[in-house]
């Protein structure tokens, strides 16, 4: 029992292993945090337009385990994760590595929400090359 829990978690650690990755990752989250706390959201929006790098390929799948590492991590030392974070985490990571991505901005009438409290509600999130574009929401704006 023990030593699968060790393999399990050895190839976890060893999946996590690719230091630049993790790096450019933190640099980026601790931009837009300070953004964040600093600046309107024209700013923190511009740090997902990044020309693509030919060069620096690396795996899709990848890249996302990675922002959801980081996600959870900043989560855990108090900071708010939000789909526009989160979004524009990945969508510059995913820049950064030659990955076509853009950010879908979207939003519900009154009639569509279950919340009556708000009459408007938004949502955002990644697509790569046109796909994993949501039917549940009118996409009103991409970027970039």
């Amino acid at each position: 029992m023990f030593p699968s829990k060790l393999r399990k978690f050895l190839k976890k650690l060893f999946y996590y292993s690719d230091f630049r990755l993790f790096f450019r990752i933190f640099i980026i989250s601790l931009k837009i945090s300070y953004r964040t706390s600093i600046s309107s959201g024209k700013s923190l929006i511009l740090l997902a337009n990044f020309r693509k790098d030919k060069k620096n390929k690396v795996d899709t799948k990848k890249i996302i385990n990675y922002v959801h590492l980081f996600l959870h991590l900043r989560k855990k030392i108090g900071l708010k994760n939000t789909c526009l974070t989160y979004s524009i985490l990945l969508c510059r990571v995913l820049r950064e590595s030659g990955i076509n991505a853009r950010i879908n901005f979207a939003s519900k009438k009154e009639e569509d929400l279950l919340n009556k409290e708000f009459p408007f509600s938004g949502h955002c999130w990644v697509s790569v090359s046109e796909k994993n574009v949501s039917s549940d929401w009118e996409v009103i704006f991409k970027y970039p």
